[in-house]
């Protein structure tokens, strides 16, 4: 079974975040791993990715493409958010992505792989129609990241294969929260191993 860690913080000065995670493990092993981040910071943000993620909780097993659809619709009173949105499939040793916004996804093992987020805000878009990136993922060799605007961009790649010192991801998102997490945005990060 897939080993999932998330974390995250809000902006300094804010009792809120509105950066959130979310994951749903699925038939035949899969996993549904969400990162989103309501624009800007504070309660609307907070809000924001709130009902994002209860909608995709809705639907969660849709195709990627229709649950960006329904939450473009559903988020179109709120100000919007970024998103991460991956589906694990490990019989298959896939992985398939689509991000809408500033969220980073990489994959890590054997190589080191970025996959690209377009442009835009869930919420706001007209249409949502964005590539599905589907890529190559073997459990137990590969772990997947997502991370939003508020983790450093600096924060190197070799971080996330700490397993000998942090063989809880949990506690490893924290250390890497407290090191790369901008304390002027909020910031949050999801781990699949």
């Amino acid at each position: 079974m897939l080993e999932v860690g998330t974390g995250v913080r809000e902006m300094a000065g804010e009792a809120v975040s509105g950066d959130q995670a979310g994951y749903w493990y699925l038939a035949h092993g899969d996993l549904l791993a969400c990162l989103v981040d309501g624009l800007g910071h504070g309660e609307s943000a907070f809000q924001a990715a709130n009902q994002c993620l209860a909608t995709v909780e809705q639907i969660h097993t849709h195709p990627i493409s229709e649950i960006l659809q329904v939450c473009n619709e559903e988020l179109r009173n709120t100000r919007g958010v970024a998103i991460g949105l991956a589906l694990i499939q490990p019989e298959n040793n896939q992985l398939k992505y689509c991000g809408v916004g500033n969220i980073r996804a990489t994959i890590t093992g054997h190589h080191l792989r970025k996959l690209v987020s377009i442009g835009g805000i869930l919420g706001c878009e007209p249409k949502v129609q964005r590539p599905i990136l589907t890529v190559p993922f073997e459990i137990g060799k590969d772990s997947f990241v997502l991370c939003s605007d508020g983790m450093s961009a600096d924060m190197p790649h070799s971080m996330y294969q700490c397993k000998p010192l942090y063989p809880n991801l949990n506690t490893l998102i924290d250390e890497l929260l407290c090191q790369w997490a901008s304390i002027n945005d909020d910031a949050s990060m999801m781990i699949v191993r």
